[in-house]
């Protein structure tokens, strides 16, 4: 006797309906699931609930929620990415405006010591309200556009293989294309706003990827005569974490200085420690320790003039209390994580 034909799994979709300007919960709200085009599924929704929408979502077609309100511009969310990536936020955030809220945002990537343009970078938008994302390549230029969607925040990764991957954010403010001053953006330098009302100097600095390259680990600042990390430069930490995650070709070296109190021999033991102490968290969050080795440099490769002897303020000191880390080694092997 043949068996029942196989049921794909169940999968839920949650969220909620919001003014993009306001960001009230709006009610009478039409929505539609689109597959391949044809509708599946039609809800109406209100503000007093999430709508929920369980669905056996097939791999090999794309989805689509359409949203309509009266005096509303249509809203449409392509579930088909975040589906595919596992990006579905617990519950999406879906924004509806009564105006023309879209804009382009046209933005470069460039070499950070050249300025250069870096082309065919891969450039990733991802909306953190819905999941959705795209892709785009920047042009022979270091160019390329996104169209940014009143009410919503994405994120936008660049990356290319010579060069580390980069991370900005565009938050649009919950306002209007009226001035400048009204977005938020993060990880992106020499913002400006053309007399069409799009972005047209945004650019992306993005860091080479080569041996002996060196990067400041900001704020790794450790208490005199201690190698613990305190907590509150964690954050700081987790940025050279990241880069790792992101970056899994890439080994470096952890490298921690002292300042000139105290002697030499100390200094470098103490160094060492602390070296160690950076290297430890960072492998128990995951990363290889075949990755990264810590190596302590104690007052050898001071920051400013104050040697043995030399009277300093404290805070000159603890500028030489710091850590750097540097690209040792380029594993061809690994591809970038996608």
């Amino acid at each position: 006797m043949w068996g029942l034909p196989l049921q794909a799994d169940m999968q839920t979709v949650t969220g909620i309906v919001v003014d993009a300007d306001s960001r009230e919960k709006l009610d009478a709200v039409s929505l539609d699931l689109m597959k391949d085009g044809i509708s599946e599924k039609k809800l109406s929704i209100s503000s007093s609930a999430a709508f929920v929408i369980e669905h056996d979502f097939d791999e090999k077609s794309s989805y689509q929620l359409v949203f309509n309100k009266a005096d509303y511009y249509k809203s449409e969310v392509d579930l088909s990415s975040a589906l595919a990536g596992d990006q579905m936020p617990e519950q999406m955030t879906v924004s509806m405006s009564g105006a023309e809220s879209t804009f382009i945002f046209w933005g470069s990537s460039l070499d950070r010591e050249t300025g250069a343009p870096v082309s065919n970078a891969l450039v990733t938008k991802i909306n953190r309200m819905t999941g959705e994302q795209s892709k785009i390549q920047s042009n022979i230029d270091g160019r390329y556009s996104l169209s940014i969607t009143a009410g919503y925040d994405y994120d936008v990764v660049v990356q290319n293989a010579d060069h580390l991957k980069r991370f900005g954010r565009i938050n649009y403010c919950n306002e209007t294309l009226k001035g400048l001053e009204k977005y938020c953006f993060f990880g992106f330098n020499d913002v400006t706003l053309n007399e069409k009302g799009s972005i047209s100097g945004a650019s992306i600095l993005m860091d080479q990827l080569e041996l002996g390259k060196k990067f400041k680990v900001e704020n790794i600042y450790y208490d005199s005569g201690k190698a613990t990390i305190p907590k509150k430069v964690l954050p700081s930490l987790r940025k050279l974490l990241y880069t790792l995650i992101d970056n899994p070709k890439i080994i470096v070296e952890l490298g921690s200085h002292a300042d000139s109190r105290g002697s030499d021999e100390s200094n470098l033991a103490l160094s060492q420690r602390r070296a160690d102490a950076a290297v430890d968290y960072v492998v128990s969050q995951g990363i290889d320790r075949k990755r990264i080795r810590s190596v302590g440099y104690g007052e050898t490769q001071l920051a400013n003039h104050c040697k043995n002897g030399v009277k300093c303020t404290s805070k000159q000191h603890e500028a030489n209390r710091r850590t750097e880390f540097t690209i040792v080694g380029i594993d061809e092997t690994k591809v970038a994580k996608k």
